[in-house]
């Protein structure tokens, strides 16, 4: 099996604003170099957005709980949107150092990237890190099953035709409650409240990744 990227000229930009966020208030532009991608996103709006990052890390792009897949709908995600369940404000003393750590209760703390008003975040993604296990078993996650609380694994390479590859950011407008540094068992309710109120930005990248054998 190989990969390949194909260039075209469509992209869509959808955002969903339940807790606030105005659609036309984020500006997302997206720019390609020798060794990877930009996404630059911009904030168009009045008050401070908040990107959440903890796992926008090298060590977990490749994640395959980051990298979701809709075959139905030819769908390849990469999704940074939190797994509230987990993360918190501070950090369990027990340590995962694999990859399922990204599952596993109090080894993420929230971070964020602050985007002030009218200014830009710029985001970079290696090929070399975007497709690291592009070719390995089990590389990804079914997304339906997802929606059902369910981890199916995916294995990539068997995957054939032209997928839309997709990119979900977690934008929020408030994160005061977040980002008090609770005991990791003694978070208060309206703290976890808060970390569930963020809006998902999503951007279908002008480059389709097609499978073929």
């Amino acid at each position: 099996m190989k990969a390949t990227l194909l260039i075209i000229l469509t992209y869509i930009l959808s955002i969903s604003y339940c807790f606030g966020i105005p659609k036309d208030s984020i500006n997302v532009e997206f720019s390609i170099e020798n060794n990877g991608i930009n996404i630059t996103l911009t904030n168009k709006g009045n008050g401070n957005i908040y990107v959440f990052k903890s796992y926008l890390k090298e060590a977990y792009i490749s994640s395959k709980y980051l990298h979701q897949i809709d075959k139905k709908n030819k769908l390849h995600y990469l999704s940074f949107i939190p797994n509230t369940k987990c993360i918190s404000s501070s950090l369990s003393d027990r340590v995962v150092l694999s990859e399922e750590k990204i599952i596993s209760p109090g080894q993420f703390i929230y971070e964020f990237d602050t985007i002030t008003p009218h200014t830009s975040k710029k985001y970079k993604f290696d090929y070399d890190i975007l497709f690291k296990n592009i070719n390995n078993d089990n590389n990804a996650i079914d997304r339906v099953k997802l929606k059902r609380s369910k981890y199916k694994f995916i294995t990539t390479r068997r995957l054939k035709g032209q997928f839309s590859y997709i990119f979900e950011f977690a934008i929020y407008k408030d994160i005061s409650l977040i980002m008090k540094k609770y005991n990791i068992n003694e978070e208060t309710e309206s703290s976890r409240i808060q970390a569930t109120k963020f809006d998902v930005l999503s951007y279908k990248v002008p480059i389709p990744l097609v499978f073929f054998n």
